[in-house]
């Protein structure tokens, strides 16, 4: 069972618009309670509600932080096509304030929603060289118990 928690929800089926260039912030995560207290590594993952239908749809999603809630600054950047937008740890230096920024780069043919959250698991989809790396496992070392069908061949996501 992984941690889901609304306080770490940035998009929760949040509409977003077809068109090129279209762009949509997400709620503010406030990281203040979650300090040196946190002993595991967190992931964000973020996915489209369904399959876009555009042909090449894209969505650049930029992972944004800021130290006083209003001067942000880019921490990560992903580019993506297909329903999947971000899936991969989070990165290094976040200030206590963070949240998503969202734009289509390329037409998504229609309409979609957006799903994103702070969470402690990975996709299930995930390079299994990546959940090794992220989690401190050596290069060909054994993934701990209950972590066997976290990673399967497929998408290779680039850690920032």
């Amino acid at each position: 069972m992984s941690l889901h928690d609304k306080n770490l929800i940035f998009f929760n089926k949040t509409a977003l618009a077809a068109a090129m260039n279209t762009k949509i912030t997400s709620k503010i995560v406030d990281l203040r309670y979650n300090g040196d207290d946190v002993d595991c590594r967190l992931f964000i993952r973020a996915t489209l509600g369904a399959k876009p239908t555009g042909e090449g749809a894209a969505v650049k999603t930029e992972v944004m932080t800021s130290a006083n809630g209003t001067n942000w600054t880019k921490a990560a950047e992903y580019a993506s096509s297909g329903e999947k937008l971000v899936a991969g740890p989070l990165p290094h230096g976040l200030k206590r304030y963070v949240r998503l920024e969202c734009t289509v780069t390329t037409a998504l043919g229609e309409a979609n929603t957006v799903f994103a959250e702070i969470t402690d698991a990975v996709d299930s989809e995930l390079d299994q060289k990546k959940v090794q790396e992220w989690k401190g496992i050596p290069s060909g070392g054994s993934v701990p118990e209950g972590m066997e069908n976290l990673a399967k061949t497929g998408d290779t996501v680039t850690a920032p």
